[in-house]
């Protein structure tokens, strides 16, 4: 499209360190983002882990009252979605504000960024699985909790 230029050639060689370059960042940020993954787990489940046991024995007195399990659950669950949702909505925010950073900075990202549907679907698919990372900690937390017996509260 430049008056004068009639072919652009590349070498080869240059070709395929770049693929080669690609590949092994693909394969780091794919190895950051499991860690980061996994790490986020771990946190959630630990801070669920400590609000359930600072209330244990609101969540005993509950049982030797005579409620349910799924009773005792349901404000947990609906606090940790809500947990969920907002820690899905601040990180995908955040990550667009980082994207639109960049997209300005670099002129040529502009047109592989503004898509909408793309945008729309990454921000629904982080929020689900902020969602499901805290909605799995707080269930296998709160079993565990609502497994033992009175004698160990302590």
């Amino acid at each position: 499209q430049i008056n004068g230029v009639y072919e652009v050639t590349f070498p080869n060689r240059y070709v395929s360190i770049l693929i080669e370059k690609i590949n092994q960042i693909s394969s780091f940020l794919l190895f950051i983002m499991f860690s980061v993954s996994v790490f986020v787990y771990i946190q959630i489940s630990n801070f669920v882990k400590i609000n359930i046991h600072s209330n244990r024995i609101l969540i005993k007195s509950m049982q030797l009252l005579g409620s349910t399990n799924n009773y005792i659950r349901k404000p947990y669950l609906i606090d940790s979605l809500i947990h969920g949702l907002l820690g899905g909505t601040i990180g995908t925010l955040i990550s667009y504000l980082i994207i639109y950073y960049f997209s300005n900075s670099i002129p040529e990202l502009k047109e592989l960024v503004n898509e909408s549907n793309m945008q729309i679907l990454s921000f629904f698919i982080s929020t689900l699985f902020c969602c499901l990372f805290s909605l799995i900690s707080t269930v296998f937390s709160l079993n565990l909790k609502l497994k033992t017996s009175i004698s160990n509260l302590i």
